[in-house]
């Protein structure tokens, strides 16, 4: 079994979950990454690796879940493993091994994409921000 923290399409409620579910991952823990991280939306969530010192920085909200060699395939090939996304070992808080989590490089910080300054992909507050942007 592998441990592996989502934080985006693969969170239960997503698309992509499917993934985990439909092969027997098992919920563990909702916790946030030990160290800060910068998280963009480009319509999808990204977390830049090596970006700990960006002042957007966050810790990053994600739901860890064992899940088997079936799952985590499926997962690489959702998340482009290596090619776009790079699955890398990463602490969260509240685990004392650290779960395998997806990163993008460090060339997106200068991409049209916002920051998430509170770690948190959450489409509803995108499209609510949409139709009333003063909120």
């Amino acid at each position: 079994m592998y441990q592996v923290a989502v934080y985006g399409t693969l969170k239960r409620g997503y698309g992509n979950h499917v993934a985990i579910s439909h092969n027997d991952g098992q919920h563990l823990i909702d916790t946030v990454t030990a160290e800060p991280y910068l998280m963009l939306d480009g319509g999808f969530p990204m977390v830049v690796r090596d970006s700990h010192s960006h002042p957007e920085a966050a810790q990053i909200r994600v739901q860890v879940y064992n899940v088997n060699e079936t799952a985590k395939e499926w997962m690489d090939r959702i998340e482009g493993h290596p090619n776009f996304y790079e699955r890398l070992p990463t602490p969260v808080l509240g685990l004392d091994e650290p779960v395998w989590m997806y990163f993008v490089p460090a060339e997106y910080i200068n991409s049209n994409r916002n920051a998430l300054a509170d770690g948190l992909w959450d489409p509803s507050r995108i499209e609510e921000a949409i139709r009333d942007p003063a909120a």
